[in-house]
């Protein structure tokens, strides 16, 4: 079985693969999907977390109600959608997540996967991008 450990790169932030060195046993975060290039080493395995994507969710799985992520603020603005939202931060560079409030219609850009914190707040729906496989690279 692999060694490679995608749990372990899931939750680092920046986090676009990882190595697994057989050798050392150590895994290692990359912030680009093929580290700096690709070399070819019997001692190690990698996996690109894009290509796991397909494991993910759709937004009903991925969408946190009653969550808002807080402190990680990037852009605020005004949308008629959840799915609006996630479209701009498609567009949004350095977008990971966003929170959404369907009564004042408020979007607000991330610049990380989770906000730098959460807080339980009734009318909001934030989302990971990661989650959906809709993340940057």
């Amino acid at each position: 079985s692999s060694g490679i450990n995608a749990e372990y790169g899931q939750s680092v932030e920046e986090c676009a693969g990882v190595t697994y060195n057989r050798a050392s046993k150590t895994c290692t975060a990359k912030n680009k999907r093929t580290g700096d290039g690709i070399q070819p080493n019997s001692n190690a395995e990698s996996v690109s977390l894009m290509c796991l994507s397909a494991n993910r969710g759709g937004v009903g799985r991925c969408a946190k109600n009653g969550v808002r992520f807080t402190g990680s603020v990037i852009q605020t603005t005004t949308v008629n959608s959840l799915d609006l939202c996630i479209q701009l931060c498609t567009n949004k560079h350095n977008c990971e997540s966003v929170s959404y409030n369907a009564s004042s219609r408020s979007c607000e850009i991330h610049n990380k996967r989770l906000g730098a914190s959460r807080s339980n707040s009734s009318g909001w729906t934030s989302v990971n991008m990661y989650c959906l496989g809709l993340e940057h690279f």
